[in-house]
């Protein structure tokens, strides 16, 4: 099932960046950090920019240009 698939990604990507406190990572880092394939490393990008735009959920980007290069960690 897609959701769940999504819902256990975002755990992951949650678990990784609690796990690296004051360390940043750009979506491509974390994406391989935590074993996924290069195609999804779009999927990740967005969970991290939902994750980022709700202030509970304890993940804090910097932007940065090309968006790409943005950084996320955990708050």
């Amino acid at each position: 099932d897609a959701a769940g698939g999504v819902i256990a990604l975002k755990q992951k990507l949650t678990a990784a960046l609690k796990a690296a406190p004051g360390k940043s990572f750009t979506a491509e880092q974390l994406a391989a950090a935590i074993g996924v394939p290069d195609e999804k490393t779009d999927l990740v990008f967005k969970i991290l920019e939902h994750l980022a735009a709700n202030r509970g959920s304890g993940v804090k980007k910097r932007a940065k240009t090309p968006w790409f290069a943005s950084t996320y960690r955990a708050a």
